[in-house]
């Protein structure tokens, strides 16, 4: 059957937050979205305009302490060709779905992502410590999050 399908991400990919350097922050992944048309010829899809919808659920009450609520983030973009790169405007974390459809003169076609997510690291020891600064502060941190 004709459709739209996504190259990639692959279905079920865990995308991680770059800790980044104590004076920048976190550095969210950059995506390189791939899709295409299925089934049709010719393919129409070098010549397509294509829609993408980046979507962000996250579940507060999933973490330790975490209050019942939940944060989304939605942004849009349009490429032409079946290729995108998603650069996410803000650091946030959780379940990603990326959508994408386009619309021909026969049809509009449409498909979901699934599984994807995005994830926190934790930064590494010496980057804690330069944010931290003063040795003092370094062991309070240490102390209360284990440098999480």
């Amino acid at each position: 059957m004709a459709g739209i399908e996504i190259v990639s991400p692959a279905d079920n990919t865990v995308f991680d937050i770059a800790p980044g350097t104590a004076a920048a922050g976190p550095v969210m992944p950059i995506i390189q979205a791939q899709a295409r048309f299925a089934g049709l010829t010719p393919d129409p899809t070098p010549t397509t305009t294509f829609t993408w919808v980046i979507r962000i659920k996250f579940q507060c009450s999933a973490c330790t302490n975490g209050k019942a609520r939940e944060i989304n983030d939605e942004f849009r973009l349009t490429s032409v060709g079946g290729n995108c790169t998603i650069r996410f405007p803000r650091v946030r974390g959780g379940e990603l779905t990326i959508s994408v459809g386009a619309d021909l003169p026969t049809m509009c076609y449409g498909t979901d992502s699934k599984g994807l997510k995005i994830r926190g690291v934790n930064p590494p020891r010496a980057v804690v410590n330069a944010a931290c600064g003063t040795v003092s502060l370094q062991k309070m941190v240490l102390q209360e999050s284990r440098r999480r």
